[in-house]
């Protein structure tokens, strides 16, 4: 799905960063790449103001939002530096926009992102579900990736109940990934 409003913003952003950083003679120190919390303080020490001019995306929190473009101008406040920003997650799952795995911003993403094994989750859902002596298995889509809001499907056979799920994460903390267990809708 495209986002028009994201997708007819970015050429206008573009010329007016273009034209603002013709507008100032020395630039701001260069901090895209950065987090929103990050730019804003290194920009705030070089005597700049940071100035949202455009958002993509919505998953994260603004601190955490990534700085993709940058542009500077001169303003009767002073010194600003023109942000547009990329919140969407650092790398995409199913349902939650974000990097591709295959791109190198999504590469590092994945590197950094805390995950379970299919056979972990497995192993944990069959010893958490199953209390009686019978068959009990467990079948998961895939590792249980550190995303808040991803999501796999676990087909468990427990005390002669056979059942789907499906867990969500919600929280990610010390490398711990907490999650929401429930029937499949």
């Amino acid at each position: 799905m495209i986002n028009m409003r994201a997708a007819v913003a970015a050429p206008l952003l573009a010329i007016a960063m273009a034209t603002a950083t013709s507008a100032v003679s020395n630039a701001a120190p260069d901090i895209v790449g950065r987090t929103f919390d990050e730019a804003s303080s290194i920009l705030r020490s070089a005597g700049y103001t940071a100035v949202v001019v455009a958002t993509f995306g919505g998953r994260t929190a603004r601190a955490d939002c990534v700085v993709t473009q940058q542009g500077n101008r001169q303003s009767s406040n002073g010194q600003e530096a023109l942000l547009a920003l990329n919140c969407n997650a650092p790398l995409a799952g199913p349902g939650v926009p974000g990097n591709s795995a295959a791109s190198p911003a999504g590469r590092a993403a994945a590197a950094a992102v805390v995950r379970v094994s299919k056979a972990n989750v497995e192993k944990s859902l069959v010893s958490g579900l199953a209390t009686g002596p019978g068959p009990s298995w467990a079948q998961c889509s895939g590792d249980l990736v550190g995303i808040v809001d991803s999501s796999i499907d676990c087909t468990v056979l427990a005390d002669s109940d056979k059942q789907t799920y499906t867990l969500t994460v919600t929280d990610i903390e010390d490398g711990r990934i907490s999650y929401n267990i429930g029937p499949k809708e």
